[in-house]
């Protein structure tokens, strides 16, 4: 996953959420992992399941 969040970058509010298209949610879901992992990484921490 590259460090340049594609889809991610342009949700501002729930209704930029509501926009997008149902065949790009896996794509911005693996974006939003890749984030939150790297904040993890960052300042410590673990990912409860």
């Amino acid at each position: 996953m590259e460090r340049n969040p594609q889809l991610l970058g342009r949700i501002d509010s729930p209704a930029d959420l509501r926009r997008v298209p149902a065949s790009d949610l896996p794509r911005l879901a693996e974006e939003v992992r890749a984030e939150i992992l790297t904040a993890i990484c960052e300042t410590g921490g673990h990912l409860a399941s």
